[in-house]
């Protein structure tokens, strides 16, 4: 006691309004020497009331002076009132290096055992222990930092046992052989702007905490295992910290006061810089509700941010209890993420997670995820438990491929993609860029899924793998230069469509430039696919495969190599209202359906396929109504080996075949048009069963319909007009003709080529009320109708026509588009399914002189009429009538030269109608009029391939 009194004594002389201020490096207790050491200003602080403030003699703690306080053992702060010990008015460093072993508390440096302390500017070194230890009494509220340095230690750099309330800031904390800052059974904590770098272990250590604490503005650099690692808990805050590896020379610019990075460490750094130091950036086990925010995570040689599920088994209430914790509440925002060597972000056994407004970029993969599932031997057992939830938006994922972060051995981990989710019970993946990078999407097992409004954009891989997935909407995305599939919905579980239920949607999304298939569905029971633009593509535009309903509507298909729809072994399939176009061939038909039950097509456009529009094979039922099928350089529709097929108000024009059915029985063919085909209008063979009837078959260039092999054929009421021949057969048994009109063709109307049976074709009308043609001559006759062989039985005939034409023109283009108001002058419409007797209309006023050359060229003259835009208007005497929205403009007259306006200014050669042709064709051009020589010498030659005139 005498002892104790006489060292305060003989701190009064030092100290003033409580402060302390320690003179001496020594660590001693002299009640004799007239020298206050660092531990008699502890131990005086620990017996006064009021907390006091422990500093240092600026001349003693010289920072050049190397005054080093060796401590024999751990320095104990004891007074619930605290203390504050402030270095800064020199450089103070404590050194554990020399504690005694045996001395209690050997192993730390400052023991803060009651709150409110405050320890700043001081220099901890070679601790065995923690340089700073809050054990299990104190009551919080302390304060490290800032600027202290705590480094080389052989345990953690500061250690928390079950105390809470605690800030920890500014602090450099570097080259420890255990964590950095280590915190246990506390929470509440706020640790910021720390530097620590370097220490073996983990950077930041929260191990069963109650949470609440905040991690913020640290820079966490080249800790052996993670940046920051939390253990249970929940409601923590991980903001703007920097956390991963970097260059050692960086770490050497973020000393100060002339502190060195140890041999040994540098050493080590220098061998293990090839990997990088950290492990994981940010890892989570078993926490709920954190908020992992603006941080910088890179480098990292696993992942940037880690989370998982634990299982604690509390036997506090006497029975054992398993408690599971799974990742819940977690928000991930707004951070960068860089040259991870695995991935950016990994989790698994989620219940809920949300990535949103992160940049990831140069790194392995972006994120891997799984939600709970009972084969994870965590919670084997427990099917009870929700599966989880992820969100995943407004992200940025940039150059995830193979990139340069070295292994020791040079080998690099192959990439998985952006984004990898698993197991989940609900998925929204919104408003993310993936540029650039190896793969986009990879999602599994999941119950409900949303892809909506992501940008792909060159990728090596695919755009979107989802396999066994039970509802997936996929909508308004863009894909482009993607190096495989763009989107690919499977569900391999099921081999056959119907065994289980799922469904996916895939709506107003945009494909270009797509290295095999687009869109790829396969056992999928139910299958949407809706006003999706798909373009360029290498392989498929559409498949489908073993679907049990598939909706096909409002999607334009264009440019792809091999299909642009191909679909078999499915149920029931509705292609409403698309468009294929311009498929880039390689001997493939734009569509393909085989192994269908029941097909429907409708309001479709199908065109300028290099090869079929549309093949079928093995389709129970197929219903074609109102679609376009038109200029494909091979057949328009290919069906065979197939039943019960309707075909009804669709066109088939411009095409090699309208129409080809081959071994197919029950057919109705209804009020169709088939024209300007290069070969056949409808061409049947094999067939049995069949209604053709009410059809317009014109100007096809060999022949209207051919019908062989085929029984029990009723052809009725049909127009057969302008074709090569109008009717053609070799197998006549059970084909009827009847009502129909058939006039114009150019070589017969009827021609049987069987030496056996008759062609029964009464009661039709051959284009003459004189009947058709029998005679031999090669020459037609005239004052009579179309000609037909001696195989042809056509009496009785009619004498007058039964059917009206009833097409609608299409007007393309007219030439010129302007004229002087005053008229004059002659026009040229092309377009289509042009009939003699058409009127043309310049807005109100109707065109003179109208000249019918070929169903796709007229001529007419220009009338007067006022100034500005106007319609053109195009009327076939059927009624029908098509218009080109200001499609004209009337110009003024301001000179004589302008007058003249009306007449055709430019020379203009138009392609022949048709081509190829035999053997007659029409060639139209237009010529510049000048009006002083009215009269001008046309020459046009005609040259064959070699060139002969």
């Amino acid at each position: 006691v005498m002892k104790y009194v006489m060292i305060i004594m003989l701190l009064l002389v030092s100290l003033s309004y409580g402060q302390l201020i320690v003179n001496t490096e020594l660590d001693v207790v002299n009640e004799g020497d007239g020298l206050i050491s660092l531990r008699e200003a502890v131990i005086s602080s620990n017996e006064t009331a009021g907390q006091q403030t422990i500093t240092f003699n600026e001349t003693v703690f010289l920072p050049g002076a190397n005054r080093i306080i060796y401590l024999n053992s751990a320095l104990e702060l004891t007074d619930e009132s605290g203390v504050i010990i402030d270095g800064s008015a020199g450089k103070v460093t404590l050194d554990g290096s020399q504690i005694d072993s045996n001395a209690v508390n050997f192993k730390n440096g400052l023991v803060l055992k009651a709150g409110n302390n405050a320890l700043s500017h001081l220099y901890l070194q070679k601790f065995i222990g923690a340089a700073i230890l809050i054990d299990s009494l104190n009551t919080g509220n302390n304060t490290i930092g800032p600027d202290n340095w705590i480094s080389e230690g052989l345990s953690s750099g500061i250690q928390i046992i079950a105390s809470g309330n605690n800030t920890i800031n500014s602090n450099y904390i570097w080259s420890n052989a255990g964590y950095g800052i280590e915190a246990r059974l506390s929470g509440n904590n706020s640790i910021s702007d720390n530097y620590i770098s370097l220490n073996s272990a983990d950077g930041i250590y929260l191990y069963m905490d109650s949470g609440e604490n905040t991690i913020q503005e640290n820079e966490l650099m080249n800790n052996g295992d993670k940046g920051i690692f939390i253990y249970a808990g929940s409601d923590n805050n991980i903001i703007l910290n920097d956390i991963g590896n970097t260059n050692l020379d960086i770490i050497r610019n973020s000393l100060k006061n002339g502190m060195q990075i140890p041999d040994i460490i540098a050493k080590a750094y220098e061998i293990q810089a090839k990997i990088g130091f950290t492990g994981y950036g940010v890892q989570l086990m078993g926490v709920k509700d954190t908020d992992i925010r603006s941080n910088t995570i890179s480098r990292c040689v696993y992942s940037g941010i880690a989370m998982d599920g634990i299982v604690i088994i509390d036997s506090s209430g006497g029975s054992p209890d398993t408690l599971y914790h799974m990742p819940e509440g977690i928000v991930i925002e707004l951070n960068f993420m860089e040259e991870n060597l695995n991935y950016d972000m990994q989790f698994n056994n989620a219940i809920s997670i949300t990535i949103q407004e992160n940049f990831m970029q140069y790194s392995g993969s972006g994120i891997y995820g799984r939600g709970l599932t009972k084969f994870d031997p965590i919670v084997v057992g427990r099917d009870s438990l929700e599966r989880g939830d992820c969100i995943i938006r407004e992200n940025i994922f940039s150059s995830l491929r193979q990139q340069d972060i070295k292994k020791a051995a040079g080998v690099l981990r192959p990439a998985d993609g952006a984004i990898m989710l698993m197991d989940l019970q609900t998925a929204d993946i919104s408003n993310n860029e993936i540029l650039n990078s190896s793969a986009g999407m990879y999602l599994s097992n999941i119950s409900e899924l949303v892809v909506h409004s992501n940008t792909l954009n060159t990728l090596i891989y695919r755009g979107i793998d989802i396999y066994n997935v039970n509802s997936s909407v996929v909508t308004s995305n863009n894909f482009s230069h993607i190096g495989d599939m763009g989107i690919v919905v499977a569900f391999p579980l099921q081999p056959l469509a119907g065994s289980l239920e799922n469904s996916a949607s895939i709506r107003n999304n945009i494909f270009s430039n797509i290295t095999m298939n687009a869109v790829l569905c396969d056992a999928i029971n139910s299958v949407e696919i809706k006003k999706n633009s798909i373009s360029d593509i290498d392989q498929m535009g559409i498949s489908i495969s073993y679907c049990k309903e598939l909706m096909l509507e409002d999607n334009v298909v264009s440019g792809c190599s091999f299909y642009s729809l191909l679909v078999q072994n499915s149920t029931v399939i509705n292609v409403h209202k698309n468009q294929f176009i311009n498929p880039a061939g390689m001997g493939n038909p734009s569509l393909q359906l085989s192994t269908i039950m029941k097909a429907t097509f409708s309001e479709n456009v199908i065109s300028d396929a290099t090869r079929s529009g549309m093949e079928a094979s093995e389709v129970d039922t197929l219903l074609m109504t109102d679609n376009d099928i038109i200029s494909n350089n091979g057949t328009g529709c290919n069906v065979g080996g197939s039943s019960f097929i309707q075909m009804m108000h669709n066109e088939f024009h411009g095409n090699s075949n309208g129409v080809t059915l081959n071994s197919c029985d029950s057919l109705i063919v209804d009020n169709n048009t088939f024209s300007g085909n290069l070969a056949g209008g409808l061409m049947l063979n094999t067939a049995g069963n069949c209604q053709i009837s009410n059809n317009f078959f014109i100007e096809n260039r060999r022949v209207g319909v051919q019908i062989d092999y085929t029984d029990t054929c009723r052809v009725e009421n049909n127009y057969i007009a302008d074709n090569g021949y109008g009717y053609l057969t070799s197998s006549p048994s059970g084909q009827i003709l009847r009502q129909n009109t058939i006039q114009n063709n150019e070589l017969y109307g009827a021609y049987n080529y069987s030496f056996d049976d008759s062609l029964d074709a009464r009661q039709n009308y051959w284009g003459h009320a004189n009947g058709p043609d029998t005679s031999s001559s090669v020459l037609p006759g005239t004052d009579i109708g179309d000609r037909i062989n001696e195989m042809v039985m056509y009496i009785p005939f009619l004498t007058s026509p039964t059917v009206e034409l009833q097409l609608k023109p299409e007007i393309t283009s007219i030439s010129p588009e302007e004229a002087a108001f005053t008229g004059g002058g002659s026009a040229i419409i092309v377009g289509r399914q042009f009939l003699p007797g058409i009127q043309v209309y310049f807005g109100d006023s109707m065109a003179d002189s109208v000249q019918f050359y070929t169903s796709t060229i007229i001529k007419c003259k220009i009338p007067a009429g006022e100034l500005g835009s106007v319609d053109i208007i195009v009327l076939n005497e059927n009624g029908r009538a098509d218009t080109l929205q200001n499609g004209f403009t009337y110009v003024p007259v301001v000179s004589i030269e302008d007058e003249d306006s009306g007449l055709p200014k430019e020379y203009a050669l138009y392609a022949n109608y048709p081509n190829p042709f035999n053997p007659v064709t029409t060639i139209s051009y237009t010529v510049r009029v000048i009006r002083e020589s009215p009269l001008q010498h046309i020459d046009l030659s005609i040259y064959n391939s070699i060139g002969q005139k």
